[in-house]
């Protein structure tokens, strides 16, 4: 595949693949949305390769060894591509001697769109009926967000709680019109059980305990508020139907490099418990369940 490939034919290798050695550069520009420099806590840059001839962002920086936030970000891109979820294409790389004292073993993300704009900078945008752009990004929005709340909860994402930049609108236009839209979804790197790093046993994963448990993800009041019932039920049945021998090869093809096989095994058993549990968590069953704001659980 060469440069000029379309985003949905490299999100169909990528998602075919868990790593493709592309020789990735630093772009010159590194500046991020709306010009503003992107830089989360585990560090990242912006690059580009001759054989896409596209940007996208590269993480972690920082040394992450123990937490594998780079597998993290590739399971969770793997498993919204499955369910039609904008969450960025993600492919594993690993930098050579340029990476000196920094992190090695990262993951690429592709940048979906020319123009993209943070939720703290277009949430405001969902008020003003008048808008061209709000009637770009009011498109689909109730499926969306639905499918996205329903998706975070699936795999523990605690980062898009009115976080003012995990949550992007991005959109190619002609002229003054938009030609293409979605809201985007990122940052699933501290998702799927990753608590925090002891220094002797590495990675403590809430997902550890035999007991699996699945609580409603944070999400944006403004986004949640459009939200229905009936495409909450959809997105829920969605993920509870979603194949576990899927999940299984999903998990089980990151390199050991990346994520050791003793959390391999954690993250898929909690993907496949947790499955059900979504939908407990937003539709209880009557007989004494847990409202969905609070937390259901599940021995195995």
């Amino acid at each position: 595949m060469g440069a000029g490939a379309t985003t949905t034919e490299i999100a169909a290798l990528w998602r075919a693949h868990a790593r493709i050695d592309y020789e990735w550069r630093a772009c010159a520009n590194q500046a991020g949305v709306l010009g503003a420099p992107v830089a989360g806590e585990a560090g990242g840059l912006f690059v580009e390769c001759d054989a896409l001839g596209r940007r996208a962002y590269m993480k972690p920086i920082r040394s992450d060894a123990q937490v594998c936030r780079a597998a993290r970000e590739k399971i969770a891109s793997d498993l919204a591509h499955d369910l039609g979820l904008a969450v960025p294409p993600v492919i594993l790389a690993e930098r050579g001697a340029d990476a000196g004292a920094a992190e090695r073993l990262v993951c690429v993300s592709l940048v979906l769109f020319p123009r993209q704009w943070s939720w703290g900078h277009v949430k405001t945008f969902l008020e003003d009926e008048e808008s061209p752009t709000t009637v770009a990004m009011q498109n689909g929005l109730s499926e969306i967000a639905a499918l996205a709340l329903a998706f975070d909860t699936w795999v523990g994402q605690a980062d898009h709680n009115d976080h003012p930049h995990n949550i992007v609108f991005g959109y190619d236009c002609r002229g003054q019109q938009i030609t293409e839209s979605s809201w985007v979804f990122l940052d699933y790197a501290c998702s799927l059980g990753m608590e925090s790093v002891d220094s002797v046993d590495g990675c403590r994963s809430t997902w550890a305990d035999p007991t699996v448990v699945c609580q409603r993800a944070g999400f944006p009041k403004k986004l949640a508020a459009q939200i229905g019932t009936e495409a909450l039920q959809q997105a829920v049945e969605r993920i509870a139907a979603f194949d576990i021998q899927e999940i299984g090869r999903i998990v089980d093809r990151i390199p050991d490099a990346y994520l050791p096989e003793t959390e391999k095994a954690v993250i898929a058993r909690g993907l496949s418990e947790r499955r059900t549990l979504v939908r407990e968590v937003f539709f209880p069953t009557p007989a004494g369940a847990a409202p969905c704001s609070s937390t259901t659980s599940r021995p195995l």
